[in-house]
């Protein structure tokens, strides 16, 4: 019988400025490693979530030593091992995902074989990411925007305060496009609908999660009444959200830490298409272990905003590149990691 093993150690990203949204500004997101290794096979995940979330090392750490990896490689689907972590306990999406992914990884490298062709891309081209400009001051968020000028799109985070003195002073140094995430920094409808109009006229073309989880009738009454697409974010945790969302929203952000991974978000995927909605591909702060994994499903979406890797200062692995705004898968298998040295050591793999 080969050896099987399942290594994970945990790590702390470091964000090369202080990141501000409406659940207020860190410098630093923790979480996972991940590894399984089989004859020489190495599959990397990992599971990043930031503080407001009810995942942290500890409760990760608690879901891994239950996992038996000897079980999760026994089955001959994808779908069928993570039916086993499903039952190992509920919930745990990050450190599902963390395993997803290194399962991903391992399998396409077995097999000589892209994620992406896994599931159905013939190729992968270079592809845009937005980029995402934290809450902080007017002045300081001006000099990021300067400072991300490749990119063709600009995602601010907004957090209910100055909304449009932000997106004023941005949108008067540049004609990239424009996003906008509240974070559910908005509380008032009538004052909603009133920012929206403006945001708009200033060239805002997507406004994510206005409202806090749960105020559908809000966020309906936004969709129904501005002529840009009102994005779910932290309303749709997972695949089962989909249906009851449709009627609120035009679209959602699809994450891999939300969601436990690439087959649960490439359901999501299916799944959003069957109700006429749009899709935007995002992330958490994330090393390219993550940002690698997301970018397999590029193909499938209408937006991506994987640009996590990019904001921090302590990057786990080489994998996929950014160039001129454009990600670019460079790794013809599995995630696509073309560097792993120092996750090999993190991790004492290999």
């Amino acid at each position: 019988m080969l050896s099987q093993k399942f290594h994970y150690a945990p790590y702390s990203l470091k964000l090369k400025e202080p990141f501000g949204t409406a659940h207020g500004t860190r410098d630093s997101t923790e979480g996972m490693i991940v590894a399984i290794e089989s004859d020489g096979v190495i599959g990397y995940g990992e599971a990043f979530m930031p503080p407001y979330y009810d995942e942290n090392q500890a409760s990760m750490t608690a879901f891994f030593e239950r996992v038996n990896i000897e079980h999760l490689l026994s089955f001959d689907s994808i779908a069928d091992s993570l039916k086993y972590l499903d039952g190992i306990a509920i919930g745990n999406n990050a450190a599902k995902a963390a395993i997803d992914i290194a399962l991903h990884d391992f399998i396409g490298k077995c097999n000589a074989q892209s994620v992406s062709a896994m599931y159905g891309a013939k190729d992968v081209s270079p592809f845009e990411t937005s980029y995402t400009i934290g809450v902080d001051s007017v002045e300081t968020m001006i000099k990021k925007a300067r400072a991300a000028k490749e990119f063709t799109t600009l995602k601010i985070k907004l957090d209910g305060t100055n909304d449009v003195e932000v997106i004023s002073a941005i949108a008067d140094i540049t004609d990239q496009q424009l996003f906008v995430d509240a974070n559910q920094g908005w509380a008032d409808i009538d004052k909603a609908l009133e920012i929206s109009s403006r945001l708009i006229k200033l060239g805002v073309e997507l406004i994510e999660q206005p409202f806090k989880k749960g105020q559908y009738k809000k966020a309906k009454i936004l969709k129904d009444n501005v002529e840009v697409p009102i994005i779910a974010d932290e309303d749709v945790q997972g695949f089962s959200d989909i249906s009851k969302l449709a009627d609120f929203y035009d679209g959602i952000n699809i994450k891999l830490m939300k969601c436990g991974g690439i087959f649960e978000a490439f359901r999501m995927i299916k799944e959003a298409r069957k109700h006429e909605m749009k899709i935007l591909l995002g992330c958490m702060t994330e090393s390219s272990i993550g940002i690698s994994a997301a970018a397999q499903l590029a193909g499938h979406v209408d937006w991506c905003d994987l640009d996590g890797n990019l904001l921090i200062k302590n990057d786990t692995c080489e994998g996929i590149k950014c160039v001129d705004g454009f990600l670019s898968p460079e790794g013809e298998k599995g995630i696509g990691i073309i560097d792993d040295k120092a996750l090999r050591g993190l991790l004492n793999v290999g």
